[in-house]
């Protein structure tokens, strides 16, 4: 954990000092009441990186409640459970670097439901966090919006619609928009795919609409045809819209939806279009769909996604070396864009606690004046719409096994 963590804690300080004016802080003294929190104190907190068990507390210090938002049930829950090791990973680096758990991780579930994750976020703001990890959906981060404005309380997100587009302040996307990742995918339809006609099968919901609607915009400019299939999220049989690109000539499929759908609908493409070019949002990489699927569905399928456990970039190497020593498994995107996620958190604490001033609304304006931090992820700094991330990976499937072709930064 030594070698990652210190790379992040040399970049902690390039935060603005100058942002970290404000009110009192959120924070407790070593040894204060914990009340219902989850701490840091699962594997990950006591795995100290010789192996010999949890860091022993060095002296009294302040201590700083972060929240976690995550699908621990549901339909994602594998997906939740990758979120919660991840920031628990980086929990635990930041506290054997402190000597002490400085860092203490409230854990909600927010029950795959928009309801659930509004919940999660209300009763993370009343404990007291400094700012909150997730929700992931983009439809989630839609519905708590208006709460964490309300309470002053920043959320980083997984959403990735463009309906999130910066205007609230308090809510920062840690991976790369649809903007971004739709267009390269259909970027790459034309230039390497050399798609003619393409047919796009995409959720109606924000996610799905969002990045058909940034797909379809690079097809116009580009004199691509297209036809517009677009279904219900839950919808589990798919063969009239790909009768319909059958019919249609559609020599490529975008598809831009969720984990269930995207299985069905690679089942459904190798019985009725089995020779298509195919391109996929980032769920095609993920055990939560290729644990669905069988290697003929999805071989030579590409993905357009946010990380690859393949990829030759050192900070990727080292952060995949880590995790799958402590947990005995490899990270997919999820631990990498939420571990990203629980660093940037956890530098701006330290930046704020260094300029003597910790609120909610400090550690808000140390992320929102972040400079460039490389992370699993990619560069993460932040723009004019509070996106934090700003490139993607294209991966192709050999089999059921994502393999790195290349990364695309806006």
């Amino acid at each position: 954990m030594k070698k990652l963590l210190a790379v992040f804690l040399a970049a902690a300080m390039t935060f603005s000092l100058a942002a970290c004016g404000g009110d009192s802080g959120t924070k407790e003294t070593k040894g204060e009441e914990a009340g219902t929190t989850e701490a840091a104190g699962s594997e990950a907190a006591e795995t100290k990186a010789d192996g010999t068990g949890a860091a022993e507390p060095s002296g009294s210090g302040e201590t700083y409640r972060i929240g976690l938002a995550a699908m621990l049930t549901g339909d994602n829950a594998l997906n939740g459970e990758r979120m919660q090791k991840a920031s628990e990973m980086a929990i635990a680096q930041y506290n054997e670097a402190a000597g002490y758990e400085k860092f203490v991780l409230n854990i909600e579930d927010d029950l795959t439901t928009n309801e659930g994750a509004l919940t999660a976020v209300q009763k993370l703001i009343s404990d007291g966090c400094l700012a909150i990890i997730g929700p992931h959906r983009s439809s989630a981060a839609l519905a708590v919006s208006d709460t964490v404005a309300e309470n002053q309380v920043c959320v980083l997100v997984g959403g990735t619609s463009v309906a999130i587009d910066g205007s609230n302040d308090y809510m920062f996307r840690t991976r790369a928009s649809d903007a971004i990742m739709a267009t390269v995918a259909a970027t790459f339809c034309k230039d390497t795919l050399d798609a003619k006609k393409v047919g796009i099968l995409h959720a109606s919901d924000e996610y799905g609409q969002g990045g058909a609607d940034a797909a379809m915009a690079f097809f116009n400019a580009q004199g691509i045809e297209y036809v517009d299939c677009p279904h219900n999220v839950n919808d589990v049989d798919f063969t009239s819209a790909i009768l319909e690109c059958q019919s249609g000539g559609c020599d490529t499929v975008f598809t831009w939806t969720h984990d269930a759908e995207t299985a069905i609908i690679y089942q459904q493409l190798a019985t009725y279009m089995p020779d298509v070019n195919k391109i996929a949002s980032p769920g095609l990489t993920l055990d939560n769909v290729l644990n669905l699927c069988e290697d003929s569905w999805v071989d030579g399928a590409y993905s357009v996604t946010d990380f690859i456990s393949t990829s030759t970039d050192a900070v990727a190497v080292d952060f995949v070396k880590e995790y799958q020593e402590l947990y005995g498994e490899t990270p997919d995107l999820y631990a990498a864009a939420y571990y990203g996620a629980a660093v940037m958190i956890c530098d701006a604490v330290l930046t704020c606690e260094a300029a003597g001033e910790v609120t909610p609304q400090t550690v808000r304006d140390a992320i929102a004046a972040a400079q460039t931090k490389t992370l699993p992820t990619g560069d993460f700094y932040n723009d004019d719409a509070n996106n934090l991330v700003h490139s993607c990976v294209i991966a192709k499937l050999n089999g059921k096994a994502p393999e790195f072709v290349q990364s695309v930064s806006e």
